[in-house]
This record gives structure tokens, C-alpha cells and sequence, in this order.
């Protein structure tokens, strides 16, 4: 087994200053998206939607246990047997918005840190697996014959993590 730590510094970033953190009016949200307050209301700015801007400030922490088995070619046949138990941290890994159209923004622009978290982006739980085997029929054979149906491969690959669910 192997321990695995990893550090990501000065990553990318979209932020929204032109917004509140907070509700201006403390009215209902009347698009019922879930967000409190008038959408109309969370601008600094109201002559102005978003005011973004792009930088490189977060930081993430990757840690993790991995774990393998592997047997190396004999009789034709290898397999190799990995597993990886990780936590990924950062305070906010989707500048794509891929958690959802109002959630691409920290919750407070000029306090990052305070979305310091499990990343959007953490598999804490991956399991692969893979064979080879090589066939042995005709593999020594010389001619058409062999050419043609000799050295052939059979490989096999299996991955099982966690993740995001998905929805086509």
C-alpha cells in the first residue's frame, strides 16, 4: 500500500462581485429556485448582472490509501487488482458549473475559505481491475494460419468508484 498526498495551489476561479452573500430584503425568492430573496435585489450594482472575475486563488488537498496486487506475465495470463480510499478538499473546484446553474459561485466572493469542503470533483471510493491473457492456440504456428489466428489477446477491465450520480 501506498499513502498519497497531493496539494493544488493557485487554481482556478469565476467569481461574481457584483452580488451579496447574503439577502438584501429578506423577501421570498419569486422564481422559487430555491435561492432567498428578490433576484432583482442581490446586485451591488443593480445596472449590472454579473461582474466576474477570473483568478487564481483556491487551493485543494488531495489525500489517499492506495492499495494493488499485481502478478506479471507467466503461463500467458497477468492481472492487476487496485484500490484507492481518498478525500479531495478545496473550496471550490467547479468553475464550469457543473453542480448547477445558481451554484457556480462561493458563498461569500471575499471570503473563499469559508466553502472549504469536500470537493464537487471527490471519488472517495475507486476499484479497478484488469486481465490479459494470451491465447495460446496457434501461437507458435508459422504460415497463413498463424499469422492470421495466432497471438491473439483476451483483456478484461473493470472500474468501480463513487461519484456524482448520473442522469442522461
Amino acid at each position: 500500500w501506498m499513502p498519497t498526498t497531493s496539494l493544488g495551489r493557485k487554481l482556478s476561479l469565476i467569481e461574481d462581485y457584483n452580488r451579496f452573500s447574503e439577502d438584501r430584503f429578506g423577501t421570498e425568492d419569486p422564481c422559487g429556485l430555491g435561492r432567498p430573496g428578490d433576484p432583482s435585489q442581490t446586485r451591488l450594482h443593480p445596472d449590472f448582472t454579473a461582474i466576474n472575475f477570473r483568478g487564481n486563488h483556491i487551493n485543494s488537498a488531495y489525500h489517499a490509501a492506495q492499495f494493488q496486487i499485481r502478478k506479471r506475465f507467466s503461463q500467458d495470463y497477468a492481472f492487476q487488482v487496485s484500490y484507492t480510499f481518498s478525500k479531495l478538499i478545496d473550496s471550490d473546484s467547479d468553475v464550469l458549473g457543473a453542480r448547477g446553474v445558481d451554484d457556480i459561485y462561493t458563498t461569500d466572493a471575499m471570503k473563499t475559505f469559508l466553502d472549504r469542503g469536500l470537493s464537487v470533483l471527490d471519488i472517495a471510493n475507486c476499484f479497478t481491475a484488469n486481465e490479459v491473457w494470451e491465447i495460446p492456440f496457434l501461437k507458435q504456428q508459422r504460415g497463413v494460419l498463424g499469422k492470421a489466428l495466432g497471438g491473439w489477446q483476451v483483456n478484461t477491465s473493470l472500474v468501480l468508484q463513487d461519484g456524482r450520480p448520473f442522469s442522461p
